[in-house]
C-alpha cells in the first residue's frame, strides 16, 4: 500500500467513525475497536512500510462503505477534520 493509500484510508475510517459518534450509531463497540486496530496498524506502516496490515473483516468493510455513501448523503464534515494527505 503506498502512503498516499494510507492516507486515504486513514481519512475515511477517521470520518466514519465521527460520523457514528455525531450523527448516526452506525458501529457497535467491537466494531469501533476493530477499525481502530486498522487505522493503529495504518499508522505504524507509515513509519515501517513492511509492517503488515491486518484489514477489517469484509463484513465490516460493508458497513464501512455503506456509512461513508451516507456521510455523503448528508454532507457531513467531521469536527477536527485533519487533512491526512498532508504529509509531514
Amino acid at each position: 500500500m503506498t502512503k498516499e493509500q494510507v492516507y486515504h484510508r486513514l481519512e475515511l475510517l477517521y470520518c466514519v467513525l465521527q460520523f457514528c459518534s455525531q450523527k448516526k450509531q452506525t458501529f457497535s463497540v467491537w466494531h469501533r475497536m476493530a477499525i481502530n486496530q486498522e487505522r493503529g496498524q495504518l499508522l505504524n506502516n507509515l513509519d515501517y512500510p513492511d509492517s503488515p496490515l491486518r484489514p477489517v473483516s469484509e463484513t465490516l468493510e460493508a458497513k464501512i462503505q455503506t456509512a461513508f455513501k451516507t456521510l455523503l448523503k448528508y454532507n457531513f464534515i467531521p469536527l477536527n477534520n485533519a487533512d491526512f494527505n498532508e504529509q509531514p
